[in-house]
């Protein structure tokens, strides 16, 4: 898969985890909804999280993007 299709995806994820829903004008995400349910949530936050950085080593992109991330 090419860098522009994985930083589409990339994109698609952290909207869906921060700003995907507005409730009275109040932006929030799956992240929020998904932190309720015990471990679970924070299991799936976390590989949620580690994606960019997955994307990062997978097309090369160095330490410095990874330690931004």
């Amino acid at each position: 898969m090419d860098l522009e299709a994985d930083l589409a995806k990339a994109r698609l994820l952290a909207t869906l985890l921060d700003s995907q829903f507005n409730l009275l004008g109040i932006k929030f995400g799956l992240d929020a909804l998904v932190g309720l349910i015990p471990v679970l949530g924070d299991t799936i936050t976390t590989l949620a999280g580690v994606y960019p950085i997955h994307l990062a080593r997978k097309h090369g992109l160095g330490k410095w993007i990874e330690r931004k991330m």
